[in-house]
């Protein structure tokens, strides 16, 4: 069994309403090694009704992406790891 550390951060995706059915990870915007800051853009979802930039939740390093491009994703699903401990550049 795995167990993650306790300085990463799991993004388990954006609550959208309760009658979207389908979510589809559009794009990345930040990469694996990137650093990203708290509130920036980092990945793009898409529903039949709108597409956004979601936010990252937290400063650090993009670890490690659990979703594919293009993939269709459910609510709660882990889609990243951040490195919230990570050192300054």
């Amino acid at each position: 069994m795995c167990s993650m550390p306790s300085n990463d951060l799991v993004d388990r995706g954006h609550s959208f309403g309760q009658d979207v059915t389908e979510i589809i990870l559009r794009r990345w915007i930040a990469t694996v090694g990137a650093q990203v800051e708290s509130d920036e853009p980092i990945y793009e979802l898409s529903t039949p009704a709108v597409d956004s930039g979601i936010p990252s939740p937290a400063a650090g390093i993009m670890v490690e992406v659990f979703v594919q491009e293009a993939s269709t994703i459910v609510k709660g699903q882990i889609l990243a790891t951040i490195l919230t401990d990570a050192p300054a550049n």
